[in-house]
């Protein structure tokens, strides 16, 4: 399933931050906790949707956080399984 964003220099950059932005109630919370700059953050996840073939957040509106697409859900569990294995 990862295999489309494995391409290109920082693949495993933009995979891990999208595992922990993904935890945040906003983009721009989580970029601040992770000392990214915002609009990077935002450019790598969309790069990630892109590659991966849809979106992977419903972004925040007033009052409701940012939450997880069903494809987001999959690369999440996808990336930590990865990540995790030896």
């Amino acid at each position: 399933m990862l295999r489309p964003a494995l391409n290109g220099l920082a693949a495993e950059e933009r995979l891990r931050r999208f595992v922990k932005a993904s935890a945040y109630p906003t983009l721009g919370a989580a970029a601040r906790d992770m000392g990214v700059n915002g609009p990077t953050l935002v450019t790598q996840i969309n790069r990630l949707a892109r590659e991966l073939g849809g979106p992977l957040l419903e972004r925040a509106e007033r009052g409701r956080p940012m939450k997880l697409t069903p494809l987001g859900k999959r690369v999440v569990r996808a990336t930590t399984g990865w990540l995790s294995a030896p």
